[in-house]
């Protein structure tokens, strides 16, 4: 399959190809204190060294909205809160270590999260005892997860020809008519689509419109602005 993938990309005259991996496949349990799984790098491996002997930049994600099913049972996964937060981003933290360890040599840029936005709203589309006031805590843990692996790569595997960044989505809303309150209801549209977690990245502070419609949606630390600010080079 790899092989024919990669035929296909050299027919369309592709020089990057973005993929994502599998935390499940990494670590199939998902915890810290799991097993990884060596077919799996073995797998990512041969990947991104086929890519690269034709030419091709891999760009990779690590969370494409697949959660290890243990993490889920054990503390809710991104809906943990609390105690159970903390377990969520340690195991996060060992996952990340995990890739930027074994693939890092080859690979020049990374993206945290694919479309956080997208994420939290299939949370609340699809599971069926999710309240509506949870999607925020959702974005808490993606914006928390984005950052400490940020902070985890700047520090301990970045190079100068290395980058690590986030991949936003977002609906575009125009205004029903050119009444002031229909240009208001259009920018809070777009501040919950993008500003949401654009503004903590790229600005260093809450979203207006986010943080008055629930305002524990940015319930960080210090330490953790610190984190978010300035969190993507790309």
């Amino acid at each position: 399959m790899i092989e024919e993938d990669i035929a296909l990309l050299k027919t369309l005259g592709a020089n990057v190809y973005r993929f994502s991996i599998s935390w499940p496949r990494i670590v199939p349990l998902g915890g810290r204190a799991d097993p990884v799984e060596p077919r799996s790098i073995a797998h990512y491996s041969k990947l991104i060294d086929r890519l690269l002997e034709e030419g091709i930049t891999p760009f990779v994600t690590l969370f494409h909205w697949d959660l290890p099913a243990a993490l889920q049972e054990r503390y809710g996964g991104f809906r943990a809160e609390g105690e159970a937060r903390q377990e969520l981003l340690l195991d996060w933290d060992r996952y990340v270590r995990v890739c930027f360890e074994t693939f890092g040599d080859r690979v020049k840029h990374w993206i945290t999260h694919n479309e956080p936005v997208i994420f939290t709203y299939c949370h609340f589309g699809f599971v069926t005892d999710f309240k509506v006031d949870e999607k925020w805590n959702v974005g808490k843990n993606l914006l928390l997860t984005h950052a400490r692996a940020v902070d985890i790569y700047r520090k301990e595997f970045q190079r100068a020809d290395t980058v690590i960044g986030i991949t936003l989505q977002s609906e575009w809303v125009e205004p029903l008519d050119d009444s002031q309150a229909a240009k208001d209801a259009a920018q809070r549209g777009m501040d919950v689509s993008i500003g949401w977690f654009a503004d903590p990245i790229y600005l260093g502070k809450p979203n207006a419109t986010v943080a008055k419609l629930a305002p524990h949606a940015y319930d960080f630390t210090e330490d953790e602005w610190a984190q978010l600010r300035g969190s993507s080079d790309l």
